[in-house]
C-alpha cells in the first residue's frame, strides 16, 4: 500500500509538472513555422492556401519574407491580368488599355471600337454591330458576298462585265470570278468578237486607221471599241507643176515631188535636182494648223485655221511677206495680211499669187508684167504683199484661180472675169484684138535678157455667152522654142481656161455644163477638135452628164469631177487621163478608171499629172519622174495609185 501511494503521488507530480510547462511556454513568433492568424500571412515555407495562381498571377513560386509577409517577386515575373501588360503566353488577349495592336478591323469585323474585359479578353460587343465576314449577312459596304449571299452587282458574271460563267463566294467574302474569266471580259487583252468587241486594251488585232477608211493616224481602243479620234483624213490637195501637197485635218501638211526651190516646205533645197518620191512633212510653225493648200510652179502657199496665209519656196516677192528675198525660203513664212481681212481661198501661178477674202474681195501679189495681178496697168511693181485687185468687177467674188500668167474669177451672180496673158485666148479675148500687144510674160528680162512677148489685158474682162459660172480653173505651161515649133523666143506660154457653168444659178447642180477656151493643141478644150480658140467651147460630155463639183486644168489636159466620178481630156502621153487607153490624147472627156468603191471628190491637175481626194484617200497618176505622184519612185503611172504618208 505504501508503494502504491508513492507511485500515485509521483504521477500527480509529473502531471502537475506537465501542466505547468504548457502554461509557461513563450508567445508564438514569426519563424516558428506556424501561421499566426492574427498577424502573419505566412511563416517560413508555409504560405497557407496561397499560391501565385490563387493570387491572380500567371505562374511563379510564392515565398515568405522574414517578417512573415508574402513575397510576390517570383510571381510578378510572370505577370497578372490587370497589370497593363499583355501576357499572351498566359492566355491574355488584352490588358486594360493595351489591346495588343488589335482592333475590330484586325479581328475581321467591319467597324466598331474594341475594348478589354476585366479578365483580359477582347470585348467585341461594339465590333459585332458592324458584322464580320462569315456571319452570313452581306455587309454591302465591306463585302461582295457572305456564304450564299451576294451584294448587288456581284451575283452574276455579267454584272462584272464578263460574258458568261458562275460566281462563287470565297472565305474572305470576295466574289470568286475565276469561272467568269473563262468566258472573257472587256479589258482582258483578248478580242471577243462574238461578244461585240472590236479591240481590247492595246490589242487592235489587224485594225488600223487606214484599214478603217481613214488616211492615217493612231488608232486606239476605248471600252473595247475603236477610238478613231486620232485618225486623220486629207482635206485639201494641190498639184503644182512638178510637185504636189496635201493638208490633213490635224492641221499638218505634206508635200512630194520636185523640191529644189524649197517648194516642199521641209527646209531642204538644192542647186542641183532635188526630188522627194514619197510625202515629206512640211515644217508648219508651232501652234499653226493648216486647212487649205495651193501649189504653183516653184512655190506653195497655205491657209491656216485663222484664215491667214503662209508661203514657201521661190520668193522674189511671190511669197507675199513684204520683204522679198532673191532666192528661196524652204519653210512656211507668214504672208503680210491686209489689216482686218481673212482669206478664204488661195491660188498660185508662175510668178504671182491671188487670194479671195471672206468678204469676196480679191488680193494679189507677185509679178505683174502681163497684168496678171488685175491692178489695171502693166506697171511692174514686184508687189511683195497682198494688194487689192480686180476692183472693177464691182461685186463679191466666190471663186478664183491663177493660170500660168493669167487669173480668172467667178462672182456671186455667176459672172466670169479673166485678166492677164492672152496669147492663146485663155482670157476669152481674141489675142489680135487685145489692147496691149507687147507685154512680156517673163519678169526677169533685166537679169537674163529673156523676153516672152504676147498680148495681155490688165483689167478684168467679163466673158459672155456662157450662162452662169460656178467654178473656174486656169492652166498652162512654159515651153522651149523647140517644143513650140521653132518660135523666135526661147520660151513660150501655152494656156487654157475651163469653167463649170449653169443655165440656172439657183437651180442646183443638175443642169451644169463645162466650157473651155484657149490653147487646144492636144484637145484640152474637150470640144472634139485641136483648134485653139478664144471663144468658150462647150465640152462634149458623154451621156448628157450635167452635174459637176470641181474643175481643174493642167498643161495640156483638163478634168472635172461629179457624183464621185472623174472625167479628163487632152494630152494622155503620160497617162494623165487614167482612162485605160493607149491613145496619146483625147479631144473629148473620158472617164477616169478608179478602184472599185472609190468616189473622187476633187481632182487637182499639175503639168502632166493629177492627184485626187476620195473618202480618206489620196490618189495620184500620170507623169511621176520628179516624184509628183508620190508612189516612192520615179515613174509614169497611167492608173490611180494611193499616196501614203509614213506611219
Amino acid at each position: 500500500m505504501k508503494y502504491i501511494l508513492l507511485a500515485c503521488h509521483l504521477s500527480l507530480l509529473v502531471l502537475a509538472g506537465c501542466m505547468d510547462v504548457k502554461a509557461v511556454a513563450p508567445d508564438p513568433a514569426c519563424g516558428d513555422y506556424l501561421i499566426n492568424q492574427e498577424g502573419e500571412e505566412c511563416d517560413s515555407w508555409d504560405t497557407g492556401s496561397h499560391t501565385c495562381q490563387t493570387l491572380g498571377f500567371h505562374d511563379g513560386v510564392l515565398a515568405c519574407t522574414a517578417t512573415c509577409t508574402l513575397d510576390f517577386s517570383d510571381c510578378e515575373r510572370f505577370g497578372s491580368c490587370g497589370d497593363g501588360i499583355v501576357q499572351t503566353g498566359a492566355g491574355e488577349e488584352c490588358d486594360e488599355a493595351d489591346l495588343h495592336e488589335a482592333s475590330c478591323l484586325s479581328l475581321g469585323y467591319h467597324g466598331g471600337t474594341l475594348a478589354c474585359t476585366a479578365d483580359c479578353h477582347y470585348d467585341v460587343a461594339s465590333c459585332e454591330d458592324f458584322g464580320t465576314c462569315g456571319d452570313g449577312i452581306v455587309q454591302e459596304d465591306f463585302e461582295e458576298c457572305d456564304l450564299d449571299g451576294f451584294a448587288p452587282g456581284f451575283d452574276t458574271c455579267g454584272a462584272q462585265g464578263y460574258y458568261g460563267g458562275t460566281v462563287a463566294c470565297m472565305a474572305n467574302c470576295r466574289a470568286d470570278l475565276s469561272n467568269c474569266r473563262t468566258s472573257g471580259t472587256c479589258g482582258d487583252g483578248m478580242i471577243q468578237s462574238a461578244a461585240g468587241e472590236e479591240c481590247d486594251t492595246n490589242n487592235l488585232g489587224d485594225a488600223s486607221c487606214h484599214g478603217l477608211g481613214f488616211y492615217a493616224g493612231h488608232l486606239a481602243c476605248a471600252d473595247c471599241g475603236f477610238d478613231t479620234s486620232d485618225c486623220i483624213n486629207p482635206v485639201s490637195i494641190a498639184s503644182g507643176t512638178t510637185h504636189t501637197c496635201a493638208v490633213l485635218d490635224d492641221g499638218s501638211a505634206w508635200c512630194w515631188g520636185r523640191g529644189s526651190e524649197g517648194q516642199l516646205g521641209n527646209d531642204q533645197t538644192s542647186e542641183e535636182e532635188y526630188n522627194e518620191y514619197s510625202p515629206v512633212q512640211v515644217q508648219v510653225p508651232a501652234g499653226v494648223m493648216f486647212t487649205q493648200i495651193a501649189a504653183g510652179t516653184n512655190h506653195t502657199c497655205a491657209l491656216d485655221s485663222l484664215h491667214r496665209a503662209w508661203c514657201w519656196g521661190l520668193d522674189f516677192g511671190m511669197l507675199g511677206t513684204n520683204s522679198p528675198q532673191p532666192g528661196v525660203i524652204p519653210v512656211p513664212v507668214a504672208v503680210a495680211m491686209p489689216a482686218g481681212r481673212q482669206f478664204a481661198k488661195l491660188s498660185l501661178g508662175l510668178f504671182h499669187a491671188c487670194a479671195l477674202d471672206t468678204t469676196g474681195a480679191v488680193w494679189c501679189w507677185g509679178y505683174n508684167t502681163a497684168g496678171q495681178l488685175g491692178l489695171g496697168d502693166l506697171v511692174e511693181r514686184g508687189v511683195a504683199q497682198p494688194t487689192q485687185a480686180a476692183t472693177s468687177i464691182g461685186e463679191p467674188v466666190v471663186d478664183l484661180d491663177c493660170g500660168l500668167v493669167h487669173t480668172c474669177a467667178v462672182t456671186a451672180t455667176g459672172g466670169l472675169y479673166c485678166w492677164g496673158a492672152d496669147n492663146s485666148g485663155q482670157i476669152a479675148l481674141d489675142p489680135e484684138d487685145v489692147l496691149f500687144q507687147d507685154c512680156n510674160y517673163w519678169p526677169f528680162e533685166e537679169f537674163d535678157g529673156t523676153i516672152i512677148p504676147g498680148p495681155c489685158m490688165p483689167v478684168p474682162s467679163l466673158i459672155s455667152g456662157i450662162g452662169y459660172a460656178r467654178r473656174v480653173s486656169g492652166g498652162g505651161m512654159l515651153l522651149s522654142s523647140s517644143e513650140s515649133g521653132g518660135m523666135s523666143s526661147d520660151l513660150v506660154v501655152r494656156s487654157h481656161t475651163c469653167a463649170i457653168t449653169t443655165a440656172d444659178l439657183a437651180g442646183g447642180t443638175n443642169d451644169d455644163f463645162v466650157v473651155c477656151f484657149g490653147a487646144n493643141d492636144s484637145g484640152q478644150l474637150g470640144n472634139g477638135t485641136q483648134d485653139a480658140t478664144s471663144v468658150p467651147q462647150l465640152v462634149q460630155m458623154p451621156f448628157n452628164i450635167a452635174t459637176f463639183d470641181t474643175v481643174t486644168t493642167g498643161f495640156q489636159h483638163s478634168c472635172v469631177t461629179g457624183r464621185g466620178v472623174g472625167w479628163c481630156w487632152g494630152l494622155n502621153l503620160f497617162g494623165q487621163l487614167a482612162n485605160g487607153r493607149a491613145d496619146n490624147l483625147a479631144t473629148t472627156p473620158t472617164m477616169v478608171q478608179k478602184p472599185l468603191g472609190v468616189n473622187l471628190s476633187t481632182i487637182s491637175a499639175g503639168f502632166a499629172h493629177n492627184c485626187a481626194l476620195s473618202e480618206g484617200r489620196v490618189w495620184c497618176w500620170g507623169f511621176g519622174m520628179d516624184g509628183e505622184v508620190g508612189m516612192g519612185s520615179s515613174d509614169i503611172v497611167p492608173t490611180l495609185v494611193e499616196v501614203r504618208i509614213p506611219e
